[in-house]
C-alpha cells in the first residue's frame, strides 16, 4: 500500500503573505506575545507543508528569512487571471453614468493601498482633463473623502463604494488606466495584485508603485508604468503619458500579450498541477 493510500497526502500551500504582517499592520505595538504565538503557528504550518507557492519573490524571501523555509521547498507562482472571462465581462455595459475620461482605482480603502496618492495626483492634472473613480470601501473612506475636499478635487473624485467584480470589469476596459498606488505599511508590501493583470486583460494600462510583486508584474514603459511609492507627482506624470493616444495603445498591445503568455489561468493550472503530480509521484515511489 502506498503512503498516499495510507493517508499521508502532500500538503501544498499558496502564500499570499504571512498573517503576522497583516495583524501587525492593524494592531501596532503592545501585542508582542500575541505576535510571537502567531509567528510560531505560521512557522509550524510552513515547515509542515510539502511544498509552498509564494505569489511573488518578496513572499519567497519572507519565507526564507523569517520562517527558515529552504528555497528547494518553494516555487514562485504569480496570481493568475482568466483572460477570456475578464474580456467577456469588460464588454458589458457599465451600470453607472461614467465620465468620458477617467482613471480607475479598484482598491480597498486602507493605508497600504495608497489611495490618498491617487487623489493627490489629481491636483497635478488639468482640472477639466480627467476624473478619478475609486471602487472600493474601507476604514479610510471618510478620511479620503475629507482629503479630496481639503485638496479641492472633490468634484473630480467619485467614490463608488464596493463594486461587484462583474460590474467592475466594464469600468476597467473604459478607463484610461488603472491605478495601484500601494505603499509599504507596517512591513506589509503589496504582492501580485489582480488589478494589474485584470487591467492588462481588459485592454487598459496599469500604473502601479514599484514595490513587491507589482514591480514584477509590470515591465516599466512597456506593459504599464511603475512609480515610486507615495509619489503623487510621479503618479500624475505617468497618468499624463498615457493620456496621449499612441503611447497608450502601445502599452495596451504589450500588456495584452504579456497577460496571455504569463498570467492566464490555463498556464497557472499547468504549473500548479505539475507540482501536485510530482509530489504524489514521490510519495508513491
Amino acid at each position: 500500500m502506498s503512503r498516499v493510500a495510507e493517508g499521508r497526502v502532500p500538503v501544498v500551500e499558496t502564500v499570499h503573505g504571512p498573517a503576522l504582517y497583516e495583524i501587525k499592520m492593524h494592531r501596532g505595538a503592545g501585542y508582542e506575545e500575541f505576535y510571537r504565538e502567531i509567528s510560531r503557528i505560521e512557522e509550524k504550518a510552513f515547515s509542515g507543508a510539502s511544498f509552498l507557492l509564494p505569489v511573488d519573490t518578496g513572499q519567497a524571501e519572507i519565507l526564507q528569512r523569517d520562517y527558515h523555509v529552504p528555497a528547494s521547498k518553494m516555487d514562485v507562482v504569480f496570481n493568475c487571471v482568466d483572460v477570456e472571462e475578464v474580456r467577456e465581462l469588460s464588454r458589458r455595459k457599465p451600470e453607472w453614468d461614467i465620465p468620458d475620461s477617467y482613471f480607475l482605482v479598484p482598491r480597498r480603502l486602507v493605508e497600504k493601498t495608497g489611495v490618498r496618492y491617487a487623489i493627490e495626483a489629481m491636483t497635478f492634472l488639468e482640472p477639466q482633463s480627467v476624473r478619478l473613480l475609486v471602487a472600493g470601501d474601507g476604514v479610510q473612506r471618510h478620511e479620503l473623502e475629507m482629503y479630496a475636499r481639503e485638496l479641492g478635487v472633490q468634484d473630480r473624485v467619485v467614490f463608488l463604494g464596493n463594486v461587484p467584480r462583474r460590474k467592475l470589469m466594464p469600468l476597467f476596459s473604459r478607463a484610461i488606466g488603472v491605478l495601484v498606488p500601494s505603499v509599504p505599511a507596517s512591513g506589509v508590501v503589496e504582492a501580485t495584485s489582480l488589478a494589474v493583470t485584470e487591467a492588462m486583460a481588459a485592454g487598459t494600462v496599469p500604473i502601479a508603485s514599484a514595490i513587491g510583486g507589482l514591480a514584477e508584474l509590470i515591465e516599466d514603459g512597456k506593459t504599464g508604468f511603475l512609480v515610486p511609492p507615495g509619489d503623487a507627482r510621479g503618479l500624475a506624470s505617468a497618468m499624463r503619458k498615457i493620456m496621449e493616444g499612441e503611447v497608450r495603445l502601445g502599452l495596451i498591445e504589450s500588456g495584452c500579450k504579456a497577460v496571455e503568455e504569463k498570467y492566464d489561468i490555463a498556464r497557472w493550472i499547468d504549473r500548479i498541477e505539475g507540482h501536485y503530480r510530482r509530489l504524489v509521484g514521490e510519495l508513491q515511489s
